[in-house]
């Protein structure tokens, strides 16, 4: 009986040691979840943490640090021992439960840049892992008056980046609204100060960031936004002033297109004319060669009502000799004065 207690004793003893060495690990990082909080790691991104007020700014984004202002910079990043822990692991430690708060912001609005001129608006939405990366954001100008007082649409597509989250994030009510007055504002004048025309032609985006370098600089040092560029992707005037200015452009394309077309029917009875001037030079039946001439003379008209440089630019280009030329020039000059005295 002792013996087969002993035996079992010894079965439960090894049964918890191995469950003991196993489970451990599993059970310390279970604590350690439960007692401090972490996050998945998303490289360029980045997240504030509060100790009742700004306490810290983590950031996600390899080969940079936080200096002591909160703002990001190039250069590697002193870490804790947990935090090494948790980079192995994938995650980024941010504060203990019940101390430290990971800030949020809810419904937070903002607009994409997308490829032709696509303005994509996104949210609400809760912002958790904040951006800290270059991204095309979008600033849309509903109705902006040019010199004229016509009202423009425009779409703004601007390159910017959080550079300091606390600023942004904290100490800004709304960094997009902030972003968008400014974007706004200066685009806002300098279309007041123009003509539809002239913006279309001189360009938008060269002149509106320069006069902006000043605003800018105030932007990121009170905001934590840097803009590095900016580039007018759409700028509409009212669909009824399209359709106007539309009008005489189509026409001028039509009436170009069928000038071209006269130019190349006339172009190609130029050929048959030539041909016509060969069998005339050879006819020796007088009545067939006067039977030629005359649809010559026809043929030379309707060269003429197609195109009347036709038959001097065919000359003029070498493509006939003197004989025909000549021959040419004696049915086109009689074949105007012909047709000057008809009603």
């Amino acid at each position: 009986m002792d013996a087969i207690l002993n035996q079992l004793f010894g079965f439960f003893s090894f049964l918890l040691l191995t469950v003991l060495i196993i489970g451990t690990p599993f059970f310390l990082v279970f604590l350690l979840f439960h007692i401090f909080i972490f996050i998945k790691q998303e490289d360029g991104t980045g997240a504030l943490v509060l100790k009742g007020k700004y306490e810290k700014t983590i950031l996600f984004k390899r080969g940079w640090r936080v200096n002591v202002e909160g703002t990001v910079e190039l250069g590697e990043e002193n870490l804790s021992w947990i935090d090494k822990i948790a980079g192995w692991l994938g995650y980024k430690y941010m504060g203990i439960r019940g101390i430290h708060k990971v800030f949020s912001k809810k419904d937070f609005v903002w607009i994409k840049s997308k490829s032709k001129g696509v303005m994509e608006k996104k949210g609400p939405e809760e912002a958790r892992l904040l951006l800290v990366r270059f991204y095309n954001y979008g600033v849309e100008i509903e109705k902006a008056e040019d010199k004229n007082s016509l009202p423009l649409y425009i779409a703004i597509s601007v390159s910017a980046m959080i550079v300091n989250l606390k600023k942004a994030w904290l100490d800004t009510d709304d960094w997009f609204s902030a972003l968008t007055a400014v974007i706004e504002e200066a685009v806002t004048e300098y279309i007041g100060q123009n003509e539809f025309k002239v913006i279309t032609k001189s360009g938008l985006s060269t002149a509106v960031f320069a006069a902006l370098r000043t605003k800018l600089a105030d932007l990121e040092r009170l905001h934590g936004i840097r803009v590095d560029g900016m580039k007018c992707v759409k700028i509409d005037p009212p669909e009824d002033y399209r359709r106007a200015t539309l009008k005489p452009w189509e026409a001028e394309q039509e009436a170009d297109a069928a000038q071209k077309l006269a130019a190349k029917k006339a172009q190609d009875s130029m050929g048959v004319l030539v041909q016509m001037y060969k069998l005339a030079s050879t006819e020796t039946d007088l009545a067939r060669r006067a039977a030629l001439e005359a649809k010559a003379d026809r043929l030379v008209e309707q060269i003429i009502a197609l195109d009347k440089n036709a038959l001097m630019r065919v000359e003029g280009g070498g493509m006939i000799d003197a004989a025909i030329a000549a021959w040419l020039k004696g049915h086109m000059g009689g074949t105007q004065e012909g047709s000057g005295g008809n009603p």
